[in-house]
């Protein structure tokens, strides 16, 4: 996602991060992961402050990436009608 995200800017001549991203989804994607490795596995009782702050760590990460897609995602999109409106 974040390579394509990359490449739709610098083909409209947008300044863009290297990766746009895609720290905050890798991050969501291994602890979600851990958290599904963490059921799977029985892990001790002791664990179990720590498989809770994998999981709102997960769901912080998460939110955080999607927040930043759907601004990539209004970026592109009033770009687009900027464009459309100065073909008309």
């Amino acid at each position: 996602m974040s390579r394509s995200i990359a490449n739709e800017l610098r083909s409209r001549d947008f300044e863009e991060e290297e990766r746009p991203a895609f720290a905050s989804g890798i991050t969501f994607a291994i602890l979600s992961l851990v958290a599904l490795v963490s059921m799977l596995v029985p892990v001790p009782s002791s664990f179990a402050a720590v498989v809770g702050v994998i999981g709102f760590s997960q769901i912080f990460f998460f939110v955080q990436y999607w927040m930043k897609i759907n601004w990539y995602k209004r970026v592109l999109q009033n770009d687009e009608e900027g464009i459309d409106q100065s073909n008309e």
